[in-house]
């Protein structure tokens, strides 16, 4: 028997109107700026960020329009995210962007959240990074992300961080000659919209991104490289581009550099030279990844560009995902033949190995053997640890000093991986 593990990204937030206050599942009315579990939601996020003469404001990601300022804790609170001791962390805190381009940036949460509430078809509420836009300077061009909101972040056994989320984000046309530069910023809080003072955005990473003026007369153009994402064994395609045509040619060096993939085992380490003939504005790079026989999460790796001649650098830095195609099975195997009184014992296999704990449950069920008089009934969670490829279940069985008896069966099944 077969079992494939999968795993199944969770809903995303769903965000009641932040001008009034509506009532939980639980009948609890949200905060200002709160957040509640709901149904798989895409959101896009869209505005046009102006800037008062008086001064600037804030715009809340929440359906993109000002809110009141977040909620913080005054008193001492027992929920676990006020003594969780982790943070948030991001991939970079400055962003260029051309005028009509786009750029991306990561975050993750440094520990896994902690929660003890159901809610909603009893699904485990979870915790969010919320998302906070400051228009530091007179924008007048559109500047859109995804998602709008931000993230959700599931409670998992496992200790260590979360998988990194992304934001992209893209900057309009206008016809003005001014840079100009939007702050996003971050708060986390928990299923009932706790938030204490460590996780506000005063006191969280900061995302500044500058928009880069492509009305400039003379202005060299801007170099760029996409993120891009990659089937492990296959080899990783980045797209540079200029931010606008040149009469002459633009060369930049680029490198490979680790993140959580490492060269030589899950990519090769690649450097060189791209060239930009006069009026070219794509090029593309590619670098192979390592295929391996074994289960992993997705690892990132980067390309970065330096020494520009001819342009410069807008963004320099692409990140590749390399999603993992050795999905695991676990099977069971028959027991061997056991005398009235012995134990049976049913080998597990899992196929191919795996860096990641794996868990799933088994049952015992009668077939001619009866259960009570002959077996036991056994039920449990069998785990493998990172790297193990077989565990047994043991199941005792009863002498029952009867005479002239058959040979019995009975039968063991997986379920839940």
């Amino acid at each position: 028997m077969g079992i494939r593990v999968q795993c199944r990204a969770g809903p995303a937030p769903v965000i009641p109107d932040p001008s009034s206050e509506l009532p939980d599942a639980a009948g609890r009315p949200f905060v200002r700026c709160g957040r509640v579990c709901g149904q798989e939601e895409t959101l896009t996020g869209q505005s046009r960020l102006r800037h008062s003469a008086v001064s600037a404001f804030t715009l809340s990601l929440l359906l993109s329009i000002a809110v009141a300022a977040p909620v913080r804790a005054q008193e001492e609170n027992e929920a676990p995210i006020f003594s969780w001791g982790g943070t948030l962390q991001v991939s970079t805190t400055t962003l260029e962007i051309p005028e009509g381009g786009s750029a991306s940036y990561n975050l993750r949460l440094t520990k896994q959240p902690t929660s003890s509430r159901t809610c909603g078809d009893n699904q485990e509420c979870g915790w969010w990074v919320l998302l906070h836009v400051d228009d530091t300077d007179d924008t007048d061009d559109a500047v859109s992300w995804t998602p709008s909101v931000g993230w959700d972040f599931k409670p998992r056994d496992n200790p260590g961080p979360t998988q990194w989320r992304g934001i992209s984000i893209t900057a309009g046309e206008d016809d003005d000659t001014e840079d100009e530069v939007i702050t996003f910023r971050h708060e986390v809080r928990d299923e009932k919209s706790e938030c204490p003072d460590y996780l506000h955005p005063d006191n969280l990473p900061v995302v500044t991104v500058r928009i880069i003026d492509n009305d400039v007369p003379g202005r060299q153009p801007g170099l760029s490289i996409a993120d891009t994402s990659v089937v492990e064994g296959d080899s990783a395609q980045f797209n540079v581009s200029l931010t606008s045509e040149s009469t002459q040619p633009v060369t930049v060096s680029w490198a490979t550099a680790d993140g959580t993939a490492e060269a030589g085992t899950d990519y090769e380490a690649r450097t060189g030279t791209l060239t930009f003939q006069a009026r070219q504005t794509v090029q593309r790079l590619s670098v192979p990844t390592v295929e391996d026989d074994f289960h992993e999460p997705a690892e990132r790796f980067r390309v970065t560009l330096s020494s520009p001649s001819g342009a410069t650098l807008a963004d320099a830095t692409g990140e590749a995902t390399i999603t993992d195609d050795d999905l695991p099975e676990l099977s069971i195997g028959n027991a061997p033949p056991v005398t009235e009184g012995g134990t049976a014992r049913f080998v597990v296999t899992l196929t191919p190995r795996s860096d990641q704990t794996v868990m799933v449950e088994y049952e015992t069920q009668g077939d001619t053997a009866t259960e009570g008089s002959d077996y036991p009934r056994k039920t449990g969670t069998l785990t493998f640890s990172a790297g193990d490829t077989t565990e047994t279940i043991s199941v005792p069985t009863t002498d029952d000093e009867t005479g002239g008896e058959s040979d019995e069966r009975f039968t063991v099944t997986l379920s839940n991986p």
